[in-house]
This record gives C-alpha cells, sequence and structure tokens, in this order.
C-alpha cells in the first residue's frame, strides 16, 4: 500500500483529534495513528475537562471555543459531552464579594452562571459542611 496523506497525526487524546477533525473539516486527508485501544495519556488525566470559567482573557475566549467544538463534534459523534458547568463555593465574606464581583463579570461577557445561596447549594450538594459553604 502506498497511500499518501496529506497530514498524520500521531495520538488520538483531544489535542490530536482537534487537530484531525479540523484538518477534515478543510479537506484534507488524514492519518492518525495511537498506541493504544484508546487516549490514555493527557486527556484522560485532565479527564477530557474543558472549563472557560477558569481562564482569564484570550484564555477565556479559548475555552468558550474549546466548549463549542465539543459541542459540535458531540452532535456528529458521541463522545459524550456533559455539561456540568462549575461550582466556586464561598466560605467567608471575602469569598461571597469575590464570587459576587464574578458572576457580574461574565453576566458581561454573556457568560451564563448563577448565584445560589446556601440554602440552595446545600440541597443540590448536601455533602458539603454547612457552616462552610455560605454561598456558590
Amino acid at each position: 500500500m502506498n497511500k499518501k496523506y496529506d497530514i498524520i497525526i500521531i495520538g488520538a487524546g483531544v489535542l490530536g483529534t482537534f487537530h484531525a477533525y479540523h484538518a477534515l473539516k478543510i479537506g484534507k486527508s488524514v492519518l492518525q495513528l495511537e498506541k493504544d485501544n484508546f487516549p490514555v495519556s493527557s486527556t484522560v488525566r485532565n479527564f477530557g475537562q474543558v472549563v472557560p470559567s477558569g481562564m482569564e482573557d484570550r484564555w477565556f475566549e479559548y475555552g468558550r471555543k474549546a466548549t463549542r467544538l465539543y459541542q459540535e463534534i458531540n452532535t456528529e459523534f458521541d463522545i459524550s459531552v456533559r455539561n456540568n458547568g462549575s461550582l466556586y463555593v464561598a466560605s467567608d465574606e471575602d469569598e461571597i464579594q469575590l464570587l459576587h464581583e464574578l458572576k457580574a463579570h461574565y453576566d458581561g461577557l454573556d457568560y451564563p452562571s448563577e448565584m445560589l445561596c446556601a440554602r440552595e447549594l446545600l440541597q443540590r450538594y448536601p455533602a458539603f459542611n454547612k457552616e462552610y459553604a455560605k454561598t456558590g
């Protein structure tokens, strides 16, 4: 066999797969190689998470773009994307103020978020220590 490819990608984790996906979208022929039967390295160590809210400035926008990309791929192939969100928990007044500032910041970026009072937080996540979890 003497087949030629436009691009050869080593690794079938999230980075290799994203590169392959984008190359295919622009019409390139792709050979993707993986040493294992399924990804077991960085993708697994990072739990396949895309968490834009943990990033700043341009990295936040990259995270949003990656989230959209995951959702786009998931419509074509079931890669089990789950939109679970992130939870930040405040345990004192300074942290409560920070969460309110963070909420206002995300509202300004049109990034959905919600504040939970202590009662709502403990209803959703009863394992939290009620003395610790003031808001989220």
